[in-house]
C-alpha cells in the first residue's frame, strides 16, 4: 500500500464481532463473486446461449450460498443470544 495508515478494511476481529459487517462483508463477496463470474462469461465464452445459462446458473448457485450463509448467521446469533458463555438465559 501506498499509504499504510489508511484503513479501508477494518480488523478481522472486528468484522467477527460486528453482525453489520459480518453480514456486509457476505454481500459484498457475492456481489463480487457474480459480477467476476459474469465478466469472465463475456469475455470467454463466444455462443451467446451458453453465456446465459452460464450467467444463469452462476445466480442461481450464488445466491444460494448467500441465502445459506446469511440463514446460519441468523441462527449463530439466535443461538448465540440465548446461550450466552455457557448459561442458558
Amino acid at each position: 500500500m501506498l499509504a499504510p495508515e489508511v484503513k479501508i478494511i477494518p480488523e478481522p476481529r472486528r468484522i467477527h464481532v460486528d453482525r453489520l459487517l459480518r453480514i456486509l462483508t457476505v454481500s459484498l463477496a457475492y456481489l463480487h463473486a457474480l459480477a467476476g463470474i459474469i465478466i469472465m462469461a463475456e469475455r470467454r465464452i463466444k455462443k451467446e446461449i451458453l453465456r446465459k445459462i452460464v450467467e444463469i446458473s452462476a445466480a442461481v448457485i450464488l445466491t444460494i450460498l448467500l441465502l445459506s450463509s446469511l440463514i446460519i448467521e441468523i441462527m449463530v446469533l439466535d443461538i448465540s443470544h440465548r446461550y450466552q458463555w455457557g448459561r442458558r438465559t
